[in-house]
Order: C-alpha cells, then sequence, then structure tokens
C-alpha cells in the first residue's frame, strides 16, 4: 500500500509539469532608477521549473554597467536566489534573497550587504518585462573630498535601494509543443 502511495505521489509530482519546459535561461537589459544615478544593468538568470507554476532560480545582476570606469563610479552587482510564481500564463510575481556589493570602490568601503526584491512582470513567447524593487542594507562609504577640512577622512552611509524596470529574452522554460 506504501509503494501504491508513493507511486501515485510520484506520478502527479512529475506530471505537473509536463506542459513547460524544465530549465530556463533569461537574459535582461535595463534601467535602474536609483538616488545614485546609475546607468544601465544588466542580469544573468538561469532557473528550474518545478511545476508549471512554479520557477527558482539565481540571479546575477550589475546596474551601472555604462559607468563602470570613471572616478564616480556608481554600478552595484548582487547575486540573489530568486523564484517566480505565475498567476497565469503570461503574469507572474517574485522575488528574490541575496548579496549586493559596490564594485571598483575604494578598499575601505563595506561590501556584501545582504538584500532582497519583490517582483511583477509579464512574459509573452520568449520576451519578458519586469519591474522590481531592491532593498539593501546601508553600505558604508569612504570618502575623502577635502571638505570641510583637507586631509579629513569620513565615512557616510548610502542608501543603495533601487527600482529597476528590465525586458529580455530568455531561453527554454518555455511551453511545449502539444503533441498530436
Amino acid at each position: 500500500m506504501k509503494k501504491l502511495l508513493f507511486l501515485l505521489l510520484m506520478t502527479t509530482t512529475v506530471t505537473q509539469a509536463q506542459h513547460y519546459r524544465k530549465f530556463r535561461l533569461a537574459f535582461d537589459f535595463g534601467s535602474p532608477f536609483a538616488s545614485s544615478s546609475p546607468i544601465g544593468l544588466f542580469a544573468y538568470e538561469p532557473g528550474f521549473r518545478i511545476n508549471d507554476n512554479v520557477l527558482l532560480g539565481f540571479r546575477i545582476e550589475q546596474i551601472g554597467i555604462l559607468s563602470m570606469t570613471g572616478g564616480s563610479n556608481k554600478s552595484l552587482g548582487s547575486f540573489a536566489i530568486t523564484s517566480h510564481y505565475y498567476l497565469t500564463k503570461k503574469f507572474f510575481i517574485g522575488g528574490g534573497f541575496g548579496l549586493y556589493s559596490p564594485a571598483n570602490t575604494n578598499s575601505k568601503d563595506e561590501r556584501n550587504r545582504l538584500g532582497f526584491f519583490p517582483r511583477v512582470g509579464f512574459e509573452s513567447g520568449h520576451f519578458h518585462a519586469s519591474l522590481e524593487w531592491n532593498i539593501t542594507q546601508k553600505m558604508r562609504v569612504y570618502e575623502s573630498s577635502g571638505e570641510p577640512f583637507p586631509g579629513v577622512e569620513t565615512f557616510s552611509d548610502k542608501n543603495r535601494n533601487y527600482l529597476s524596470l528590465k525586458i529580455g529574452l530568455f531561453i527554454g522554460g518555455g511551453r511545449k509543443k502539444e503533441l498530436q
């Protein structure tokens, strides 16, 4: 009896994800809207469908990709665990949790702060768009501008939260062709 119940449970679990491909790889480009005014965003996000409505994965994202050179670098990178829940075939909600770190900054700056993000999005074919709000812990940033007195080192807490609008493409993870 236990074997029959186990077989029935495994069959239902396996058949739930038959309409969509299991693996998905997404590439996103977009614009972050932050007080530090970084320019450009790129994200790489592989994922695995648990069933037709749930996608788990991770995200590697860099904001400020167009301002990574120069003296006033406003870039910020993140590595996060993500999830999507599909409300319909095209609309999803989700979020993630991970580490955020400024790139190319002074060695005295704080790095690797925790953060999370809720997101909403839309998919059609292999195209998708999403809006997410990234919320991080404040980061202590070293400043040596010489003001108010030359040679005085100061630290300030910087808010690195940002809203981002992303569009992109994904490979895999889409609806399977129906067998006829």
